[in-house]
């Protein structure tokens, strides 16, 4: 359960954020840990997205935290995209 907030600020500019609760929507909340995360989408032109990502959250007493970056390009036949990731405290094991 959770919230959710979109905003498009143009048609090239686009901000998303959440507030959820990380248990899953058939689950009640069990702790006070929560998972925020905030997304920016830039579209310069029709055929480039760019787009950067973050998220944290508190699972089993450690800090996990998720960036992410993605470039996206559009051609008249296919779409190419690259993205990147780095997770700190991965599965819950601190400096992983």
């Amino acid at each position: 359960m959770g919230v959710l907030f979109d905003y498009v600020f143009s048609d090239k500019i686009s901000l998303d954020a959440s507030f959820l609760n990380g248990e899953g929507y058939n689950q009640i909340q069990t702790d006070e840990d929560f998972k925020t995360s905030i997304g920016v989408t830039y579209t310069p032109f029709k055929q480039l997205t760019l787009r950067l990502y973050y998220d944290s959250g508190i699972a089993y007493q450690y800090n996990q935290s998720d960036l992410a970056g993605f470039v996206g390009v559009k051609f008249d036949k296919f779409s190419l995209g690259g993205e990147y990731n780095h997770q700190w405290n991965n599965k819950a094991k601190e400096n992983h």
